[in-house]
């Protein structure tokens, strides 16, 4: 068997959004030759403050075929209410079941076999380099789970990629922007109206930690981005990072920083 790919996704800011997202994530995988994924939820707990993600309600919005849960490969810190929670970048992460890594790399052995991607997923925005209230950096248990399963992989002797969606490294665009649009992202907008969507699929598989250049007329900058975003009723690209050209050097380094330190980069076993 050729090498199996499982891509790891956190919901974070998708919210109001999920129905573009899953758009989305199945114009990339049709764009790549794949079947819609199916993917399978590794919360422990389904509280979520978006509604789409409380419960088995995201399911809905793939459909029942698509939606899978694997409450063994949740962490276990999130069990207890009854204790004063500590900061995220404090709690120890502790899967509840290490073993069900044997069943979810035994899942995406079978969706190879339709084609299909496994993506697991939880909330956090990020494998690492999340942010908690006081600016400390916290891992989140998606990564634990994504090192289990490399364990699995090479015990089995299984050839497997792990990495965050959409995968890919970091690549370089250009890109038309209004003058207005760059005087704002110098003043710190967050996000980037995609001036021409003409495939959706072209955007949303923008790997993290990509640079874009925004030109208009004489005027450019360099933003550190990822996969574009549906925010107000608009697709965007995040504004990760930014620079003016004579910097340009230097954001190639952000960029390979970035992706190392937020974990989007692909394990293989």
């Amino acid at each position: 068997m050729r090498k199996i790919t499982i891509y790891m996704w956190g919901y974070w800011g998708w919210g109001n959004a999920a129905p573009e997202l899953v758009k989305a994530v199945d114009a990339v995988e049709r764009k790549r030759g794949f079947r819609p994924p199916v993917f399978v939820d590794i919360r422990m707990k389904r509280t979520a403050r978006p509604a789409v993600f409380r419960g088995k309600a995201f399911g809905q919005v793939v459909g029942p075929a698509r939606y899978e849960t694997m409450d063994a490969l949740g962490n276990e810190h999130y069990l207890d209410d009854g204790r004063k929670r500590l900061p995220h970048s404090k709690r120890k992460i502790v899967i509840h079941d290490p073993t069900a890594a044997d069943l979810l790399l035994d899942r995406a052995v079978e969706l190879k076999k339709q084609n299909r991607h496994v993506i697991y997923f939880c909330a956090c925005a990020f494998p690492n380099g999340n942010v908690n209230n006081d600016g400390e950096f916290y891992a989140c248990h998606r990564s634990t789970v994504l090192s289990l399963l490399i364990k699995c992989a090479r015990a089995r002797g299984i050839a497997l990629e792990v990495v965050e969606w959409p995968g890919g490294g970091g690549n370089r665009f250009d890109m038309a922007a209004s003058l207005e649009t760059l005087k704002s992202v110098r003043r710190g907008r967050k996000l980037v109206p995609i001036s021409s969507l003409h495939s959706l699929a072209n955007w949303a598989e923008t790997p993290w930690g990509s640079l874009v250049r925004l030109h208009c007329g004489d005027d450019e900058l360099m933003i550190l981005t990822g996969p574009a975003k549906y925010k107000q009723e608009a697709w965007a690209l995040p504004v990760l990072d930014w620079s003016e050209p004579d910097q340009n050097a230097n954001m190639r380094t952000k960029s390979k920083r970035w992706r190392c330190q937020h974990g989007v980069d692909a394990v293989c076993a």
